[in-house]
């Protein structure tokens, strides 16, 4: 344990180190969720004439949708970085050349995953953070954190199904060293079957297909308790029901990892750039 834990730390500083060298993306990943919540800002006062819908309040609970956004912009940072930080960081070691001798080293594979997951999620931690001040000097955008255990609980445990998602991906990168038009696939799927950008009631096909992303239950017990003015008892299913998914996604990115590695070394081909 104590020798994972030493891999851990030290791919954890290696990558955000490797981050911090380029500023320019630290302000772009901050700035770039909020750019794409304003064309919709704007969209919604065109069509409604206001801040606020009795329409999207009789789908959500709530009829201020300029908060109902944000909160998905804020939450789609942790996705983005699952879908592009694993297994772009795979990538990346390729890139450096690094790759072949990082994974035929004795270290656990699975601690330098988990390293560079975390650290992906200490920088997108900063950037919501960031996004956070941003939102409420030019919006005045303000949320009303009464149960904050409920909040924490439900980032936990997506950042924990997301790690199984960015796993998966890291596996499909050694074996197929390319995988961007896939995370660019799953990234527009996640805008059309979670309610990042709206509510998924209005189609019944999106709502039964958000069921089995993490995305959606966390987003579910983020807003109940920051905007719609839930209860704890409100929040516990799903909670339950977010953990029940994250266990599926973790259980399918090991396999999927694990299992691809396996034929990545039989066909020797781990160090191929």
């Amino acid at each position: 344990m104590k020798t994972n834990l030493r891999v851990l730390w030290a791919e954890l500083k290696k990558s955000i180190k490797i981050f911090l060298m380029y500023p320019v993306e630290l302000f772009g990943f901050s700035v770039f969720p909020i750019l794409w919540v304003i064309p919709l800002v704007f969209q919604g006062k065109a069509l409604v004439g206001s801040g606020r819908s009795a329409g999207f309040a009789a789908l959500t609970g709530t009829d201020h949708y300029l908060g109902y956004i944000m909160i998905g912009a804020f939450v789609s940072t942790f996705v983005f970085s699952s879908l592009y930080g694993m297994g772009g960081s795979i990538r990346e070691e390729s890139y450096y050349g690094t790759l072949e001798i990082l994974l035929s080293s004795p270290a656990n594979k699975l601690a330098i995953l988990l390293g560079k997951g975390l650290s992906d999620t200490v920088i997108s931690t900063c950037m919501v953070t960031v996004q956070l001040i941003l939102c409420s000097l030019f919006f005045h955008f303000r949320m009303h954190w009464v149960l904050v255990l409920p909040v924490v609980l439900a980032m936990g445990s997506l950042v924990i199904g997301l790690y199984g998602l960015g796993i998966g991906l890291a596996g499909l990168t050694l074996r197929y060293k390319e995988t961007r038009g896939l995370t660019q696939t799953i990234n527009q799927m996640m805008f059309l079957f979670t309610p990042l950008r709206y509510p998924v009631e209005v189609n019944s096909f999106a709502r039964s297909v958000s069921v089995w992303i993490p995305v959606t239950y966390a987003l579910v017990v983020i807003r109940g308790a920051g905007l719609l003015g839930k209860t704890a008892g409100d929040l516990v299913s799903p909670l339950l029901h977010l953990v029940g998914v994250d266990v599926l996604f973790l259980a399918v990115g090991l396999g999927l990892f694990f299992f691809l590695e396996s034929r990545t070394r039989k066909a020797g081909t781990l160090g191929q750039y």
